[in-house]
């Protein structure tokens, strides 16, 4: 009972039944199916066969009575003589001088529509209400004979046919009439079959059809007549039920069934013993897995170790003893991983790796030796004190302990005197006479150690050692994160040329100082500083030139700071102060002074004295802007403004400035639109020769009419052309435009010499200028004597 309740209750032993029973059954289910129906269609030829070779054969038999019959009424003397003593007929008649003798039997039907051959006996059937008569007629010198057949000589078989199988004769080949002879009734549909089906090459067909709810099997043959009579050939049809001619098949049916109860009564037995051997060592396996799961390592497996299942549950017993220790480890091991991950600095992950090494080796005292990546000659030793807490000392870092630590031997176990005498003194009690050293990583030089000192003097495990070096492992990863760490904050913060703050620092510092100066209802000042002819000192020295007057002038901006001033460079030669905590414009403006001056005493660049000076512009917090992001902008504002002062100079951000900007932003946007809107025109300022008063000469003037502001001045928007690059597009504009108007004034008789265009220096500049003008010179027909081309002053004083 007990065995079958695990039975029905483990999955795994349902699974395996069902596996027996449906790794045994399917195969006999199939090799049953594909038996039966084999077998089936062997038998069903073989009933075919059969029943072909009954249908010919009692075609044969037929024929030969038929021809006993014909050689009887041969002879004229011997059949009236012996007409009582024929064989196979049941009436004799004998018509001579056109009188007929009866001889034998009583004709009731009328010969007279018998067509008698000359040359050979004639073969009638003649219909009678019981189906049909045979007759046969011949000729015997001036005489006919004629005899008929009698039934029951035809109808014998001599034990041919079984009880089962009926024969029908009909008297054409085709079986459109009904049969003159059948041992049983044909049934309509058996008539139908017959008649649907044309005769197979061999004179034989294969015919199936179902009769009120039997299946019956039927095959014809052609019984050729008129090779021995004046006849048409007859129809041999033989019918047998399917049920009998696959007799065989029904025991066979019979006995499947009782073979597969019984296969599946040997599959149930095999398959309870198999599953009793499998199943009491598998549950006490699956019962020591769960207790593995949950963490309980303690309660060993018992298996029979003779089989695999009790190396098995050796191999599990071992795994338990090894996971009690590394799940130990690894729990202290993702600890530190989470610090590593989530802490910038070192000492957390430092306490939690003592305290961890602490439960995993029992009575010793952990160091860590973490070299200075930078000074490798110089390191700190790290320790836990007995009452909790990390006692830190800096110590120094010998050749020989390098070398040590990056030999092969270096991970084993060894003394405090040996440890002293490469340098590395430990703080040790006297009972500690035992080291364990772990370096961190491959050197030289080594990154540091991990030092464990067994305050009885014994050995570690293989467990502890390997935890040991996996610790070592895990503080060297946080060494190099916290190493990562700090040069990541590095180059993302400050600038790499000149060491400052870079942009996206100072965006966070000014942040933090303007919520101080709005909780403290303090001003603080921005100072935006640009270099003036900086890019004179590059091109002429050379870029490392340069760099090195950007290092410089980042030096003398940071002395001309107090200690609560940030300096940052924004990139380029652009600078930018954070002033915190000022009372006034004036002492921002005595920074700008202070700042000015410093960068006016000339720079030592590669050998050669160079002089800059800076453009400064100065916003004030709250009354120029109140965050962070206003503040830069207006004082970048307000450095634009003393570059057009003139430069080497300061200037405070007014709000005239930011109403100038919005002009000017609105007017860039504008531009870009209105070449493709038609807003451009030219007009034309003439020339008169001195000598004689004559027209020689028009300059096209560009003018720029916008819809909302009117007619707007060149001194306006050309200058806004030239920064944005638009100037380019509008130049081959007016450049194709003017071209086209002198042409249309020669064409209308107008007599000029030429016609003038001014050019900028980015036009000059584009390597497809001249590509352009010839261009519009094809393009209008105009000769290039005719073009002159003036040069704007920007172009003459350009960089």
């Amino acid at each position: 009972m007990r065995f079958r309740r695990q039975l029905f209750e483990s999955r795994v032993a349902r699974r395996v039944f069902g596996l027996f029973v449906v790794a045994s059954l399917l195969p006999l289910l199939g090799f049953s199916w594909i038996a039966t129906n084999r077998v089936g269609a062997a038998l069903e030829r073989q009933a075919f066969d059969r029943l072909a070779a009954l249908s010919r054969n009692y075609g044969q038999i037929t024929l030969d009575k038929l021809v006993s019959v014909n050689e009887a009424l041969s002879d004229r003397d011997s059949v009236e003589r012996r007409a009582h003593d024929l064989p196979g007929v049941d009436a004799v008649s004998v018509i001579a001088g056109g009188k007929e003798r009866v001889l034998r039997g009583t004709w009731p039907g009328s010969r007279a529509a018998i067509a008698i051959a000359p040359d050979k006996p004639t073969l009638a059937v003649l219909p009678t209400a019981a189906g049909g008569e045979v007759v046969i007629a011949r000729r015997l010198d001036d005489a006919v004979a004629f005899g008929r057949v009698a039934p029951e000589f035809l109808e014998r078989s001599n034990g041919l046919l079984d009880a089962a199988v009926d024969v029908c004769l009909f008297p054409y080949a085709e079986a459109t009439s009904l049969p003159f002879y059948c041992s049983a009734p044909m049934s309509p549909e058996a008539l139908s079959a017959l008649a649907t089906h044309a005769p197979a090459a061999d004179g034989t067909e294969r015919l199936t059809w179902q009769s009120d709810g039997e299946v019956w099997l039927g095959a014809r043959w052609q019984l050729f007549l008129p090779s021995r009579f004046e006849a048409e050939p007859w129809l041999v049809f033989v019918r047998e039920p399917r049920a009998a001619a696959l007799g065989a098949l029904a025991t066979l049916q019979r006995v499947i069934p009782l073979t597969a109860l019984l296969a599946l009564a040997l599959i149930v037995v095999l398959a309870t013993t198999q599953i009793r051997r499998t199943l009491n060592p598998l549950n006490e396996l699956l019962e020591g897995t769960k207790r593995i799961a949950a963490h309980d390592f303690k309660q060993p497996v018992h298996v029979d170790p003779r089989d695999e299942f009790g190396t098995l549950g050796a191999a599990l017993n071992g795994m338990a003893r090894q996971l009690d220790h590394q799940f130990t480890a690894l729990r202290a091991l993702a600890a530190i991983d989470r610090l590593i991950l989530d802490a910038a600095k070192l000492d957390p992950v430092l306490e939690t790796l003592f305290t961890r090494l602490d439960e995993l080796i029992s009575g010793a005292r952990q160091f860590a030796l973490i070299v200075d990546q930078d000074e490798p000659h110089h390191g700190q030793l790290n320790c836990n004190r007995p009452g909790g807490g990390i006692l830190v000392e800096r110590v120094a870092v010998s050749d020989e302990l390098h070398r040590w630590l990056a030999s092969h031997t270096a991970d084993r176990a060894t003394t405090p005197a040996e440890l002293a005498s490469l340098g590395l003194t430990l703080d040790l009690s006297p009972r500690a006479t035992a080291c364990f050293v772990a370096p961190m990583g491959e050197g030289p030089p080594a990154a540091g150690a991990l030092v464990v000192a067994k305050h009885d003097g014994s050995g570690l495990s293989p467990s502890e050692t390997a935890s040991l070096r996996e610790f070592a492992t895990r503080l060297a990863v946080a060494v190099a994160a916290t190493k990562r760490e700090a040069e990541l904050f590095q180059r993302a913060h400050f600038d790499a040329l000149t060491g400052l703050p870079n942009r996206e620092l100072l965006h966070d510092r000014l942040h933090q100082v303007v919520a101080q100066a709005q909780r403290d209802e303090r001003g603080l000042a921005v100072l935006f500083i640009d270099l003036d002819s900086f890019k004179a000192v590059n091109d002429t020295h050379g870029h490392p030139a340069g760099d090195e007057l950007l290092r410089e002038t980042a030096l003398r901006l940071a002395r001309a700071l107090r200690p609560a001033d940030t300096v940052a460079r924004l990139g380029g030669d652009e600078y930018a102060i954070v002033l915190p905590n000022v009372h006034g414009p004036l002492e921002a403006e005595a920074v700008a002074i202070k700042a000015l001056e410093s960068l006016r005493r000339p720079f030592l660049v590669d050998g050669h004295s160079s002089f800059v000076s800076a453009s400064i512009g100065i916003a004030m917090f709250p009354e120029d802007g109140v965050t962070a992001t206003e503040l830069l902008r207006k004082a970048d504002m307000a450095m634009y403004n003393a570059k057009d002062a003139g430069k080497g100079c300061y200037r405070f951000f007014a709000a005239e400035m930011d109403r100038r900007v919005q002009e000017r932003h609105s007017l860039h946007n504008d531009l870009r639109g209105a070449l493709g809107a038609g807003e451009f025109f030219l007009v034309y300022h003439p020339q008169r020769a001195m000598t004689n008063g004559r027209y020689v000469s028009a300059e096209a003037l560009l003018r720029w009419q916008h819809p909302q502001r009117g007619s707007v001045s060149p001194t306006v928007f050309v200058p806004i052309l030239e920064e944005t690059g638009l100037i380019a597009s509008v130049g081959a504009w007016v450049m194709r435009q003017a071209l086209a108007d002198f042409a249309h004034w020669l064409r209308a008789g107008i007599s000029l010499d030429r016609v003038a265009v001014n050019v900028a220096a980015r036009q000059l500049l584009d390597g497809n200028f001249a590509d352009l003008v010839a261009e519009a010179l094809r393009t209008t027909g105009v000769e290039g004597k005719n073009l002159e081309v003036e040069l704007t002053e920007a172009s003459l004083v350009t960089d």
